[in-house]
């Protein structure tokens, strides 16, 4: 088995082990690479050869699976937008969602994925926030300062 190596100039940007499968199919696809243009023609998904290779985890296939059975019209188009959630976000933050509301016998649709994920970042904001500490700065230095500068010019025109 061999390695593939994607060079920037004399930078290595990736390494990849090649792929060899029984299947016929020989892949690796990372669905990050192609997610915006999915989104934004969301009918080639169905039909897509290596379909297969852009669910990231089984939450993300029975996340699919829920959707396309609940919402056969825009089932296919949720996915890819959480897809894409996962992709400029955090593929875990969006899983540990999916989690939950599979646990939950719940359907992920977009718009609750998103909601969730906006929650999560406000609440981290607010405890990032909530963690500054903020020292008042003692004016008699500045005063000492301006003392010093009055005295020193004063001088000067003596």
């Amino acid at each position: 088995m061999g390695t593939i190596i994607l060079y920037y100039g004399n930078s290595i940007v990736q390494t990849m082990p090649e792929i060899r499968a029984s299947s016929g199919i020989e892949a690796a696809i990372n669905y990050r690479h192609i997610i915006k243009s999915l989104v934004r023609k969301p009918g080639a998904f169905k039909n897509y050869v290596y379909r297969d290779h852009l669910f990231p985890s089984i939450n993300f296939r029975i996340a699919h699976d829920a959707l396309i059975k609940d919402f056969p019209v825009n089932g296919a188009k949720q996915y890819l937008k959480i897809l894409h959630l996962a992709a400029i976000d955090s593929e875990s933050k969006v899983e540990t969602i999916l989690k939950k509301m599979i646990a939950n016998n719940k359907t992920p649709t977009f718009v609750e994925v998103d909601e969730q994920i906006k929650e999560n970042h406000k609440a981290q904001n607010m405890s990032a926030i909530s963690d500054i500490k903020i020292v008042t700065p003692s004016l008699e230095c500045y005063d000492s300062l301006l003392h010093t500068a009055l005295h020193t010019a004063d001088q000067r025109y003596v």
